[in-house]
């Protein structure tokens, strides 16, 4: 018998989203001072030190040809008595000279292969990082979203209203319930519906192909229902449960927002109006749109909570029952 998850606060849920994103934020700033500094590093070695010891090679080279000159003109010039004048101290300057410039030399041998060496690192380095900087990325706003809807279906559970007996009392079960108690009272309810799907069945819906169905038009008198609090995320890639005769597209139809059953489940619920006999399918939220531009209208429509109902008629919205469980 599956156990309840025995959460006491909501608010424990909201401040752990905060503590995601704090440590999103953290990892986002580290690696990108770490990718900063070595980009930094790179230029360092590829321009300044380059240039530098370019510089040096050619001074020194100069340095090295006057140190030679000298040398060859005191070796051609006799002193004042007629004899060679003593070259030592031209030799000493010329031996320095060359040695700075074969300094200067391997000195850009060394910037040169130090450049190859560290971008050959900063590869291997970014390949190391690579999943840490997928999950900063994508997986801890993944769970943030996917702590949103926990907190949208926990909160219909809260809401829902209790049991009653045959004799429409309500039950004896106290009002603080858990979550757990009250997420089976509301499958129960869903399962009474002659009209949806019970939970297996949704969990067992087969793939259907693309079904694309024109956006319904909404009356203005209807926006405000549209605008009522609405889910803070919604998924377009999850799927929706549908009766397979939407493949027809009718265009009388009713949109239902339960809670979800599984990770890709958007909760939807679609079937035309009256519901058919067939079996059930699903298919992605994203494939109902016939263009880009009526993705959006449906985004409006998917972002309203859990409970709520949409029905359409004549592919006009005639009646929006938003939020509230089922």
């Amino acid at each position: 018998m599956p156990q309840g998850a025995n959460l006491q606060s909501l608010e424990m849920l909201r401040e752990l989203q905060g503590v995601l994103w704090k440590f999103r934020e953290a990892c986002t700033g580290a690696l990108d001072d770490v990718e900063a500094e070595l980009r930094r590093t790179v230029i360092w070695l590829e321009t300044e030190q380059d240039s530098y010891w370019k510089s040096q090679i050619r001074l020194r080279h100069e340095a090295v040809e006057r140190a030679k000159e000298a040398l060859r003109s005191k070796k051609i010039f006799k002193d004042a008595s007629g004899r060679p004048q003593s070259v030592v101290e031209e030799q000493k300057v010329l031996k320095i000279a060359t040695e700075r410039l074969a300094e200067a030399e391997q000195k850009l041998a060394n910037v040169r292969k130090w450049v190859r060496a560290l971008q050959k690192e900063i590869e291997l380095y970014k390949g190391s990082v690579g999943r840490l900087s997928h999950s900063v990325e994508s997986l801890v706003p993944a769970a943030v979203h996917q702590l949103d809807r926990m907190m949208v279906s926990l909160e219909a559970y809260v809401n829902l209203d209790m049991p009653r007996t045959d004799s429409g009392i309500p039950s004896p079960q106290p009002a603080g319930t858990n979550f757990a108690n009250r997420g089976e009272a509301l499958t129960n309810a869903i399962a009474a519906s002659p009209e949806l799907p019970a939970v297996d069945v949704r969990k067992n819906a087969i793939e259907l192909k693309a079904i694309k169905i024109h956006c319904p038009r909404v009356d203005p008198e209807l926006y405000p229902a549209l605008s009522a609090p609405t889910s803070p995320f919604i998924d377009l890639r999850q799927t929706l449960v549908c009766g397979t005769e939407m493949e027809n597209a009718p265009s009388t139809y009713t949109l239902v927002h339960l809670v979800p059953v599984e990770p890709q489940d958007s909760g939807w619920v679609l079937f035309a109006d009256p519901p058919g006999h067939g079996s059930w399918g699903k298919t992605p939220l994203d494939s109902l749109a016939t263009d880009v531009g009526e993705m959006e209208k449906w985004a409006l429509i998917f972002r309203l909570p859990v409970g709520s109902r949409i029905s359409v008629k004549e592919n006009a919205v005639v009646h929006v029952a938003p939020g509230g469980p089922m």
